[in-house]
């Protein structure tokens, strides 16, 4: 499955982690905006992350660090082939767990495409792994 849940309500959230098994799912698009507020908390209570066996794509819009590092510490053994975050709190700097984390899925050979936009100063504390096969990557400020 390729899920997108931009815009989506809270009834059809709750629908569709009801039905889809997360072994199923191969693309993930999840919002913590205005339009979904607390949408990827819900995701993380009502889904088992480690399951996500199959994600290939992944992209996580308005996320704060504990519901970001709670996703990516079960997606360690995953080969994502694209990663997109947008980090919600600008004026924090990422805790070391979560900044190991990221280290480790940026290192991933199935790496192709990231997309980042953590602010700048985030950028300092991470350790860019000196060979990846990152075809596309957008560092947003």
């Amino acid at each position: 499955y390729k899920l997108n849940f931009e815009s989506t309500s809270k009834e059809y959230f709750d629908f569709i982690s009801r039905i889809i098994h997360p072994k199923n799912i191969k693309s993930l698009k999840l919002f913590d905006d205005d339009y979904t507020p607390g949408q990827i908390k819900s995701f993380i209570k009502n889904f088992q992350i480690d399951k996500l066996n199959r994600l290939k794509y992944l992209k996580l819009i308005k996320i704060n660090e504990n519901d970001l590092e709670s996703i990516l510490k079960h997606l360690i053994n995953n080969r994502l082939n694209y990663l997109e975050i947008e980090y919600r709190q600008y004026f924090t700097i990422l805790n070391q767990s979560t900044i190991l984390i990221l280290q480790n899925l940026l290192a991933f050979e199935t790496l192709q495409e990231v997309n980042l936009d953590m602010r700048s100063y985030q950028y300092d504390f991470v350790q860019w792994p000196q060979s990846n096969y990152i075809q596309n990557m957008t560092l947003c400020n």
